[in-house]
């Protein structure tokens, strides 16, 4: 018997020997129903004539299968390489078409999206929290192309805090804006985009004191005024399974004109694995403009900022520096249904900053706290987060679901 399996053996490595590099000759995809296979293919880290080593091409076939996953149009996902000769290879793409619908909450808000609009990888969503509302659409890939597009309308009811120094009466105002952009995706990982948005301002007559650019005098102002934003950005996203966080980072960056004032955003979130069963995750992020930013465009820091407590009052500034560390461990696994439920403990930093010279440690704020996230996988890839957190001896909940998270 031994024999005859060293014959077999041998026969099979010199029909087939193992080349240095291999060849793609085709790509098949089944199952897809409803997806067009061109939006599939853009997915992939690898095209047909494509040469690559073994290893490599191992490699892309996981990174790929990753990333379909994690678009959530499909509930599985299945990948073969099949031998065509010594030299080249067929893949073999089986999927199989998941939910299309998202519902996203928590503490402060409601999501309801669609995905995968008429099998050409369009994703829709309504978000609805106590003061906004906004309609969203986004396509990575447009009718299959590299170029990605996204387009949102939103209402939003801002509270005076935000806009005013101190102000003599409390009030809110309405704000509608508009908001698009087109890209390019140079590969699955990596692509710019070039952006634009237009906000509307409904005023009533209001009395109130205003050290401002944007508002004028001591007197009542009333009517509607606009303002603009244009902006470049780019981003690199290594961050692996999403559904599942491995090991990877998402690197955000960008410059951008607001009213003609220039500022500089950037955005890097970092996951890894410790051991076995502990992870680390980190996000560090910087937004700066000129001195001439009118007040209404500032931005706030207050409450638990970071990841977890989004509040306004606290601080305003034209520049927000942000800090968020955050050690997981899970400590119950389900490896046959691949969920879990993991503990974690954050600390977040941040403060905003007029100019440069005001930037100070002593004014930074910060809060920590614990919490507890509940992952569900296939089928339904759903999480459930609860945390608890402190910021200067007062306690805060925070309470989010759904799966885009």
């Amino acid at each position: 018997m031994r024999y005859f399996i060293a014959a077999l053996a041998f026969l099979l490595l010199t029909a087939f020997p193992l080349s240095a590099d291999v060849r793609i000759a085709s790509i098949e995809v089944s199952g897809n129903h409803r997806t067009y296979t061109r939006i599939i293919m853009n997915y992939l880290y690898f095209d047909e004539g494509d040469m690559m080593s073994h290893e490599e091409l191992e490699e892309r076939i996981a990174r790929s299968r990753t990333r379909l996953l994690n678009t959530r149009y499909f509930s599985s996902v299945e990948i073969k390489a099949v031998y065509e000769d010594a030299d080249s290879i067929n893949i073999n793409i089986t999927i199989e078409e998941g939910f299309l619908w998202r519902l996203n909450g928590g503490t402060w808000f409601v999501q309801i999206g669609r995905d995968n609009l008429f099998g050409r990888g369009v994703n829709g969503a309504l978000h609805l929290s106590r003061k906004t509302q906004s309609i969203i659409l986004n396509s990575p890939y447009f009718r299959g192309s590299p170029f990605l597009v996204r387009a949102w309308a939103t209402h939003q009811v801002v509270n005076r805090d935000i806009i005013f120094v101190d102000p003599e009466e409390n009030f809110d105002y309405e704000r509608y804006g508009i908001s698009g952009s087109v890209g390019y995706n140079f590969n699955p990982d990596i692509s710019f985009e070039l952006n634009a948005a237009m906000y509307s301002f409904e005023l009533e007559d209001k009395d109130f004191r205003a050290e401002t650019l944007f508002f004028l005098g001591d007197n009542g102002v009333s009517g509607r005024t606009q303002d603009t934003d244009l902006g470049f950005s780019f981003r690199v996203d290594r961050r692996g399974d999403r559904l599942i966080p491995t090991d990877g980072y998402f690197l955000n960056g960008g410059i951008m004109l607001r009213d003609g004032v220039p500022g500089l955003n950037l955005q890097l979130l970092n996951y890894r694995e410790m051991t076995e069963k502990t992870y680390l995750f980190s996000r560090f992020s910087l937004t700066s403009f000129g001195d001439q930013l009118p007040y209404h465009l500032w931005r706030s820091l207050g409450g638990i900022r970071g990841l977890k407590f989004p509040e306004s009052g606290d601080q305003i500034g034209r520049s927000t520096l942000l800090l968020s560390i955050e050690p997981r461990y899970r400590f119950i696994e389900v490896p046959s249904y691949n969920s879990f439920l993991e503990a974690r403990v954050f600390f977040d930093t941040g403060v905003a900053y007029l100019e440069a010279a005001d930037f100070s440690f002593d004014r930074f704020v910060s809060g920590y706290g614990f919490g507890l996230r509940l992952w569900v996988g296939y089928p339904y890839y759903q999480n459930a987060v609860l945390y608890y957190g402190f910021r200067d001896g007062e306690g805060q909940v925070f309470f989010r679901f759904g799966s885009s998270f």
